[in-house]
């Protein structure tokens, strides 16, 4: 399902297409900081994303 409004267009993740996108945000320790809850010791590399998103798509929607 795509969901669109306001010029905004939200769709399921496509893995492992997505995978990069989402490394460079975990590159960022701001963004890391506020999506885990504190601070991490290092930025995400792609396989540990990769294998957060892999589990996290079998859980829910992401």
């Amino acid at each position: 399902m795509i969901l669109m409004d306001n010029g905004f267009r939200l769709r399921p993740i496509i893995i492992p297409n997505d995978i990069e996108t989402a490394v460079s945000w975990y590159q960022e320790p701001e963004v890391l900081y506020y999506s885990e809850g504190g601070e991490a010791s290092t930025p995400y590399d792609f396989e540990r994303v990769e294998a957060m998103y892999s589990f996290l798509s079998k859980k829910a929607e992401i």
